[in-house]
């Protein structure tokens, strides 16, 4: 049966949808002409049609019941033009045994529409969205979670590789699941592929220079020179070398050479007469190998001053040069370490210039170098890499986007992945299992019904039908016409009693009527030779239009009968809704002695164009037509249309009931439009006259409902029948009407 409705877009449903649910066996929906009950049943009737796309309707267990659809379109296709009814088939008696195989194949196929049902529920649910693949929807949606997160987390740095799923997570999830077996990739560390992606997922990729390399070579070996590690002194064979080499201060004098020429005879250092061979003393100490080494010291000196001068000047330029290949930072740092170590062993240089005899250890500053060296060698390798990418810039592309897939399978979705792997292994089969079970279910059914269907033809008849229908016409004194054969095989046509054809001369009444009893047979058999039993839905779109009281009594009884079958569960009708805006007939279908079980009941309204319904679960909302009218006065928001003639309504039904009451009365002190409206209003209490003026006065229009409230009021005050109003209208009473 149906669980629930969606009525949206069409008529006077919003875009946004009605719901209606959820439904029971039996469905009473009250609500006023217009409200949108007949777009619902015409939805019912003509699902598929392009303009209810927007519709939806959910059937318990996924099984959809054919649904027979009593309106005012099968009311008009009930008759052809000439008159012809075509007939409905019922079993007749004519083999017992066939019809005991008919029972058997009927319980079969009742026992196989339950498993199915069944297995469809435990399959997708009984409203359809539930079971063993929402389990599975919920496990997709998780992977899919998961997928999401991984593109918000990758579509800076993984753009292109991302290219194609990064607006759909489902599409993400599917390309991750063939990616898991497809994919040759090598799984890599996220570094990696991030620095690769900074140069193959870039637009334009451009090729980066080397970092230049400063030679250390002739640094090395100027550092190395025995000079500086060799005291420069004088000649140990002369008689002042003892005194000079125990004192160790032969650079001291050597300085003092230049001075004692300009001090001599005198000491330049202590003022004293020199000895006559101080001087000769001095230059034989001081002879030609000492200028020598000093002469040689100071080129090695000066090479190594402008060797260090040059490394340092390529070392600044180095440090300026930024690449995303290299950290600076660092570079930086090497460059200072180097700088540091120069100026020492400059100012150790400077100590040996200036003091031959000294010992120094020029070391660090080679070593400082070959650090820088080695940092900027491990850049050009990044670098040369870079450029080899660029070079062959697609085949890059393709194997970056293979690698990060690699990744996101055996790294970062793999918990995920397994997580799936295990909802395919129980759920998965499990839905699996149920579907092959549900087909091979439908197949047995297919073939218990075509032998049904067999069976059913050599045994069905309409003339049971049209005899059932011509019994209940003469029962209820409709003997002008009747049912005969027509031409046609199983048709028949109205006619009357001399044989002449009914169908132009019936009263809108009289077709109503027999359209029902169409209807109502038509409803627990079928209008071909087949599917006489089969499962189905009745709804019921104000069946008693243009009919007298004493028929719609009938009506009225039919329709629960009906509801009784649903109920029941025994005849083929499984659920009946029914649709009516006359408050004595669904008074009258909705009576039952202790209550109404498996019922569900609607009221159906109309507010500002916009049709809503309000359901009633467990109570009748409407519980008479007095109180129903007045219903209507104390929330008269979105009753524009009919507010009016449901105050004349009340009047009618309040005036008469009273009795002996002035109409003119009603009207004192009434002028201008309220006295028109008044006298509108009361026209059909006033003996059912209507004057001419009536229908001009009474144009709806939500302006005017605030004249009619307040007319509608007065009659009751000036009629003394002030009480009745104030009991009536409740809490929703409003003291200063008059006053104002």
């Amino acid at each position: 049966m149906i669980t629930s409705l969606i009525l949206a877009d069409v008529a006077t449903y919003p875009v946004a949808g009605v719901h209606v649910g959820p439904l029971a066996v039996c469905n009473f929906v009250y609500g006023p002409n217009g409200s949108g009950k007949t777009t619902l049943s015409r939805y019912l009737a003509n699902q598929q049609g392009a303009q209810f796309a927007s519709c939806s309707v959910a059937w318990a267990g996924g099984r959809v019941l054919r649904t027979v659809v009593y309106n005012q379109e099968f009311l008009q296709s009930v008759f052809s033009e000439d008159g012809r009814v075509k007939g409905v088939f019922t079993l007749g008696a004519e083999d017992n045994d066939i019809k005991g195989r008919i029972t058997e194949l009927t319980d079969e196929i009742a026992k196989e529409q339950k498993d199915e049902q069944q297995l469809t529920a435990t399959l997708q649910g009984s409203d359809g969205k539930g079971g063993k693949q929402a389990e599975m929807a919920a496990a997709a949606k998780e992977l899919k979670d998961a997928c999401l997160a991984q593109t918000r987390k990758h579509k800076d740095e993984f753009k292109l590789a991302l290219k194609g799923v990064m607006g759909d997570s489902e599409v993400f999830r599917i390309r991750l699941l063939k990616e898991r077996y497809n994919n040759k990739g090598v799984t890599c560390s996220l570094d990696d592929l991030k620095a690769r992606a900074r140069t193959v997922f870039v637009v334009d990729p451009a090729t980066v220079s080397l970092l230049p390399v400063t030679n250390a070579g002739s640094l090395e070996v100027l550092e190395c020179d025995p000079i500086f590690k060799t005291a420069i002194v004088g000649k140990a064979d002369v008689s002042i070398a003892e005194l000079i080499n125990h004192l160790k201060n032969s650079d001291w004098v050597s300085q003092g050479v230049a001075f004692f020429k300009e001090s001599k005879p005198r000491c330049p250092f202590c003022q004293q007469l020199a000895p006559v061979t101080l001087e000769q003393d001095i230059a034989d100490f001081f002879d030609g190998s000492f200028a020598t080494e000093k002469a040689r010291l100071k080129q090695v000196v000066d090479d190594y001053t402008d060797e260090i001068a040059r490394i340092a000047l390529a070392l600044d330029a180095l440090g300026a040069t930024s690449t995303e290949h290299h950290d600076s930072d660092e570079l930086s740092r090497l460059i200072d370490v180097f700088d540091a170590r120069r100026g020492v062993a400059l100012l150790l240089v400077e100590r040996k210039t200036d003091f031959p005899s000294l010992v120094v250890d020029l070391h660090g500053v080679t070593s400082a170098l070959d650090d820088i060296n080695t940092f900027v060698a491990a850049a050009n390798l990044r670098i040369s890499e870079h450029n080899r990418m660029v070079l062959n810039a697609a085949s890059e592309k393709t194997s970056l986007s293979a690698d990060f897939w690699r990744y996101m399978v055996d790294v970062e979705l793999k918990g995920d992945l397994d997580r799936w792997d295990n909802s395919e292994k129980t759920i998965g089969r499990a839905i699996e299992i149920l579907q092959v079970k549900v087909i091979a279910s439908k197949a047995k059914q297919a073939v218990l019904k075509a032998e049904l269907n067999g069976l059913e033809e050599k045994t069905t008849s309409t003339q049971p039908t049209v005899e059932k229908i011509n019994h209940t016409l003469k029962a209820f004194h409709f003997t002008g016409f009747y049912l005969a054969p027509a031409e046609e095989p199983h048709a028949y046509r109205l006619v009357r009693a001399n044989g002449l054809s009914a169908h132009h001369s019936l009263s809108e009444g009289e077709k109503t009527f027999i359209a029902f009893l169409y209807f109502y047979h038509l409803s627990q058999a079928a209008n071909t030779a087949t599917s006489i039993d089969e499962a189905r839905v009745v709804v019921l779109d104000d069946p008693i239009s243009s009919l007298d009281s004493d028929i719609m009594f009938v009506v009225s009884s039919l329709v629960r009968e009906m509801a009784d079958m649903a109920r029941s569960g025994k005849g083929p009708i499984r659920q009946i809704m029914v649709l009516t805006h006359n408050v004595y007939f669904h008074k009258e279908v909705t009576f039952a002695k202790g209550g109404l079980p498996q019922s569900a009941f609607w009221v159906c309204r109309k507010n500002g164009d916009v049709t809503s319904f309000i359901a009633h679960q467990n109570s009748n909302p409407v519980k008479s037509s007095y109180q129903l009218l007045w219903q209507d006065i104390r929330n008269p928001l979105g009753h524009s249309l009919t507010l009016p003639n449901t105050m004349r309504r009340i009047f009618e039904s309040y005036l008469k009931l009273l009795g002996g009451l002035d109409v003119d009365q009603a009207c004192d002190g009434l002028v201008g439009d309220e006295r028109l409206a008044a006298r509108a209003l009361l026209s059909w209490a006033n003996d059912g006259s209507h004057a001419v003026h009536d229908d001009l006065y009474m144009v709806p229009g939500e302006r005017a409902d605030s004249l009619y409230l307040r007319v509608f009021r007065l009659v009751f005050e000036n009629l003394q029948q002030g009480g009745h109003y104030r009991m009536m209208m409740g809490e929703d009473f409003e003291s200063d009407v008059l006053e104002e």
